[in-house]
């Protein structure tokens, strides 16, 4: 999935994958170049490589491994107090209430379940890069009774309701949707749909007020079927 349609403030930024197995960390990196190829993505073994690299955001692998829920506490913990003010994304295999309750108490940016797929995992990198929040499943109610680990204020989260049925969407609306989840741009889509340019913002518009999203990534990620939680005071219309 490419995606060349990153403003430059964000491509300019780097992602750093935490992941202490060489070749996975080398393999989400090169997954996650080929999707964003203007984003500077970096792999590291430890945290003294994350914090000599200063990354924009910073992705923990906790895939493919063996622990128990004191154990996955434990990391999810440490990773947050080592990171200081770094934002992060969890990456993790599977999902479940005692994991949730451990993101909610830790406040990350980012929860992201591979059972999701990769698309998901690059809109919500975009999603973090640009100020907003992904967490997987985390209900918002428990988001505003937990108690906080970290020192730092969370920001305020709120959950977008359910997407509604795509079936809401056009034909001339899912064209444009599918060349969206292929990350290309609206001069692109546009030459390929035959279509002008002026056109594509209101089909992108229509999209956003039918899926009650804010910008062309959530467009991607509601899509997808998934509710995610943002911080809403961060994110401006993008089209």
């Amino acid at each position: 999935m490419k995606n060349s349609a990153i403003p430059m403030d964000i491509s300019e930024s780097g992602v750093v994958i935490l992941e202490e197995r060489a070749l996975i960390g080398d393999i989400l990196v090169h997954a996650l170049k080929e999707a964003i190829p203007n984003l500077a993505t970096h792999a590291a073994r430890d945290f003294d490589a994350v914090h000599q690299l200063n990354p924009k955001v910073l992705i923990v692998s906790l895939m493919s491994r063996t622990m128990d829920i004191a154990q996955f506490e434990r990391m999810v913990g440490d990773a947050c107090v080592q990171a200081k003010s770094i934002p992060l994304i969890f990456l993790t295999d599977t999902a479940d209430d005692a994991m949730t309750d451990i993101i909610v108490r830790h406040r990350p940016r980012g929860w992201i379940v591979a059972s999701l797929g990769f698309p998901i995992m690059v809109a919500a990198v975009q999603l973090v890069l640009m100020g907003g929040t992904f967490l997987h499943t985390v209900n918002p109610s428990k988001l505003a009774k937990a108690p906080s680990a970290a020192p730092a204020a969370a920001p305020r989260l709120e959950r977008r309701p359910s997407s509604p049925l795509l079936i809401d969407l056009t034909q001339r609306e899912r064209d444009v949707l599918t060349q969206l989840k292929l990350g290309k741009p609206n001069k692109v889509i546009a030459h390929e749909l035959n279509i002008s340019q002026s056109t594509i913002k209101v089909h992108l518009r229509n999209m956003m007020r039918k899926l009650n999203v804010y910008n062309r990534t959530q467009v991607v990620l509601a899509s997808y079927g998934e509710e995610e939680v943002r911080d809403a005071d961060a994110l401006e219309p993008e089209i």
